[in-house]
C-alpha cells in the first residue's frame, strides 16, 4: 500500500469522530466500509469511462440532488465522485483531496464556485448566496449539460480514476494487473513461451515488447487487452509463424496489419515496437468500447463504429482455436 494510505486513515478518522487519536477498532470497520485506498485523491467507485460519469450525474439529480456531508458522518458516494470530476473537468479545482468521494468543505467549495459563475452568467436561477450546499437536481443537470459540451473522452476520465485490471470477459482470458512488476512479467512471460513455439519470428518479436505494448495502452485508455488475444492475432495476420520475408506484416514492420488494409495500402513502420504499441492502443480505444470485453470481440470483431478489423468472416473462429491454445501456456504460466 502507498505511504499516503496512513494520512488518508487519519484524515478520515477525523472527519468521522472528530479527535486525533484513532479509536480501537476503527481500521476494521473502515476497511469494511471501503473498496480500496490506492491514491486517495482517484475515484474507487467510477469505472474510467465518460459514459459511467453522465449515467452517475444524472442518476444523482433524479435522486433529488447531493448534500454536503457534516463532519462525523461523511460517506464514500460514486455520485459524489461523478461530480468532482465534472467539477475538476469544467475547471473548478480540488487541490487538497480531489476525487475522494467525499462531499466535504472543499467539494462545498468548488460547487458553490460553479453556482456562481452560472448564476452570473444566467445560466443558473439560483441565489448563490445561499448558506446550504446542495448540488440540486438543477445544478447537476446544467453540469452534465456542461460537460457533455465539452465532450471529454474516456482518456480524460481515466487520470481522476484509480486503476483497477479489467477482466477479459472469461476464464478464456488470462487476467494479469500490469500496473506491478509481477503481473508485468508473467504477461511477457506468457507471451513468450506461446512466441517460442510459433517460429520463425522474423520480425524479432519478444513477449517483453507485447507486455510494453499492453502496458502502454493501458495506462492511456485504462483498458487491458489479454496476451491470448493479442497472441492470436499476431500469428494470425503473420507477425509470427511466418516464414515469407516478402510478406506484408514482415515488409512493413507491422506484425498485426493495423491499417494494411484489402486494397493494398500498406503503414510502414521503422520500428516494431512502435506498431506494437499502435495495436494495442486501438485495440483499446477503438474495440474495448462500450463497455465490450475481449470475449465479446472474439464473437463480433467489430470496432465502435461496426468495423470489421478483417474482412474474413472466419476471423472469429480462428482466434477462437489460437485463444485456447494461449491460454494453456496462460493458465500453466500463472501456476508457475
Amino acid at each position: 500500500m502507498k505511504k499516503s494510505l496512513i494520512e488518508e486513515i487519519q484524515r478520515i478518522h477525523f472527519l468521522t469522530y472528530e479527535k486525533e487519536i484513532i479509536e480501537e477498532g476503527f481500521l476494521k470497520n473502515l476497511f469494511n466500509k471501503i473498496k480500496k485506498i490506492d491514491d486517495p485523491k482517484k475515484a474507487d467507485y467510477l469505472s474510467p469511462t465518460v459514459t459511467d460519469v453522465y449515467q452517475t450525474i444524472q442518476k444523482s439529480a433524479r435522486s433529488g440532488g447531493l448534500s454536503q456531508q457534516k463532519s462525523g458522518s461523511m460517506e464514500y458516494q460514486k455520485g459524489v465522485e461523478a461530480m468532482q470530476v465534472a467539477l475538476l473537468l469544467l475547471g473548478y479545482e480540488l487541490p487538497r483531496f480531489g476525487v475522494d468521494g467525499l462531499f466535504g468543505p472543499e467539494t462545498a467549495a468548488a460547487v458553490r464556485q460553479f453556482i456562481v459563475s452560472n448564476a452570473t452568467a444566467g445560466n443558473l436561477d439560483i441565489n448563490p448566496e445561499s448558506k446550504i450546499m446542495v448540488a440540486t437536481p438543477e445544478i447537476l443537470s446544467n453540469m452534465l449539460g456542461q460537460l457533455k459540451e465539452l465532450n471529454p473522452s474516456d482518456e480524460n476520465i481515466f487520470k481522476y480514476v484509480d486503476p483497477v485490471m479489467s477482466t477479459g470477459g472469461s476464464s478464456v482470458f488470462t487476467d494479469v494487473d500490469l500496473t506491478t512488476k509481477e503481473g508485468y512479467v508473467k504477461y511477457s512471460q506468457i507471451c513468450q513461451n506461446f512466441i517460442d513455439r510459433y517460429q520463425p519470428n522474423l520480425l524479432n518479436i519478444t513477449g517483453i515488447m507485447l507486455a510494453n505494448g499492453a502496458k502502454f495502452a493501458y495506462e492511456k485508455y485504462g483498458k487491458y487487452v489479454p496476451p491470448e488475444l493479442a497472441l492470436s492475432q499476431l500469428v494470425i495476420e503473420g507477425g509470427i509463424g511466418n516464414n515469407d520475408p516478402d510478406s506484408r506484416p514482415i515488409k512493413t514492420k507491422n506484425p498485426f496489419n493495423v491499417g494494411n488494409v484489402d486494397s493494398g495500402q500498406n503503414i510502414y513502420y521503422n520500428q516494431v515496437q512502435s506498431s506494437i504499441n499502435n495495436y494495442f492502443s486501438l485495440i483499446a480505444r477503438n474495440y474495448l468500447t462500450n463497455n465490450k470485453t475481449a470475449t465479446d470481440l472474439i464473437q463480433n470483431f467489430t470496432n465502435k463504429t461496426g468495423n470489421r478489423y478483417a474482412s474474413d468472416r472466419k476471423y472469429e473462429k480462428k482466434l477462437s482455436v489460437l485463444i485456447a491454445q494461449a491460454n494453456k501456456i496462460g493458465q500453466s504460466e500463472m501456476l508457475s
